[in-house]
């Protein structure tokens, strides 16, 4: 699982698993350990998760649904970029957002038509 995720990430990004591992600071032969079936320590899987922005859970799992989109790539990227009142201010903007639309669906579906 983890080896297939990797080198598919490795293929969007348009480089070689190799360059990959040389880019986040690994040997050269990394990849090929990894390709034979070892899974990286929690160190390893952090560095890459940040590497290609997405979860360790996403490294691991095999499921599509666990994708994120290329939006929720962004918000992420941005999110962990800004200071702690910044990151509360993001997720207090999203809860107020999504509270604002729960009350448009129940205020438009309870009109009768």
């Amino acid at each position: 699982m983890f080896w297939e995720n990797f080198y598919n990430l490795c293929k969007e990004k348009a480089i070689s698993a190799t360059q990959a591992c040389i880019d986040m600071g690994f040997s050269n032969a990394t990849a090929t350990v990894w390709k034979k079936g070892t899974i990286p320590n929690k160190k390893s899987l952090e560095t890459i998760a940040k590497y290609f922005n997405v979860t360790i859970d996403e490294l691991l799992n095999s499921e599509e649904s666990t994708k994120l989109t290329e939006q929720e790539k962004l918000l992420i990227s941005k999110f962990r970029k800004v200071d702690e009142e910044g990151k509360y201010r993001i997720i207090e903007l999203a809860v107020n957002i999504q509270r604002e639309q729960e009350k448009k669906s129940q205020t438009g579906s309870s009109n009768p038509a």
